[in-house]
């Protein structure tokens, strides 16, 4: 295998962000069109593709993170707080909050 050149990588992470882009673009159809679905002809609703779908966006948000922190990490003129903790620590939260809620909203309204 032969080594790529500066030209040569800028093509592949082209070609690799548009084709995340249009996975992830698709991805938020197919998630939104089986909410449709569910809410108005009372379908069953199938979580796989929103699964999918927000894994693929935590991973690459979280990996961006990572990799900015990585590279000023010996900067003295970023001194700041490990933003990649600090957001896995959040998204962690708000993910549990929105569970909880939604959990209490399916049970309040079997409940009636």
């Amino acid at each position: 295998m032969k080594k790529m050149d500066e030209m040569e990588q800028n093509i592949v992470l082209r070609s690799m962000a548009w084709g995340y882009r249009t996975a992830a673009v698709l991805l938020s159809v197919w998630v939104l069109y089986q909410c449709w679905q569910t809410l108005v002809h009372d379908a069953p609703y199938f979580p796989i593709p929103g699964f999918i779908l927000c894994c693929s966006v935590c991973v690459q948000g979280f990996y961006q993170l990572a990799l900015r922190q990585k590279m000023v990490s010996g900067d003295d003129e970023y001194r700041e707080l490990n933003r990649f903790v600090r957001t896995v620590l959040v998204t962690v939260i708000l993910t549990a909050a929105l569970l909880a809620i939604s959990v209490w909203l399916v049970l309040a309204g079997n409940a009636a």
